[in-house]
């Protein structure tokens, strides 16, 4: 297992049946669970884990790990949040954007949201008066 950067990448195009995957891997049954641990409960059967944990364990007492398999597990999802994200692109004009929001909230309470396009006068204007409304 190397130590790389990898991301997920997913446009705008995607259907409504990947965002529901990726609602359901971020704030899954237990969306709190996942939302602070970044575990997915039951991912790999019990005959996967050591191989895979395994591959780690000598990075792993490099780095202060004491070898046990609850431990090796933990760093293994450290090495997990670390290196791998997600990424999500999709358009933030119309009702699309919002309908999507409250269909898979996930996408709100688990990510960070980044805007990287100018926003519309108008939109702009929406959220001032929404947050002015809200502080008084």
């Amino acid at each position: 297992m190397n130590s790389e950067y990898s991301s997920f990448f997913f446009s705008g195009i995607l259907g409504d049946h990947w965002k529901a995957f990726v609602n359901r891997f971020l704030g899954g049954l237990p969306s709190m669970f996942m939302c602070l641990t970044s575990q997915v409960p039951n991912l790999y059967p019990k005959d996967e884990i050591v191989p895979l944990l395994d591959m780690i364990r000598t990075r792993a007492k490099k780095a202060g790990k004491d070898g046990s398999i609850a431990e090796l597990y933990i760093y293994f999802i450290e090495l997990c949040r670390t290196n791998l994200h997600m990424v999500m692109c999709m358009s933030p004009f119309g009702d699309n954007f919002r309908t999507r929001l409250r269909m898979f909230p996930s996408l709100v309470n688990c990510c960070t949201i980044d805007w990287f396009s100018e926003w519309p006068e108008e939109a702009l204007h929406s959220v001032a008066t929404n947050f002015v409304a809200s502080v008084s």
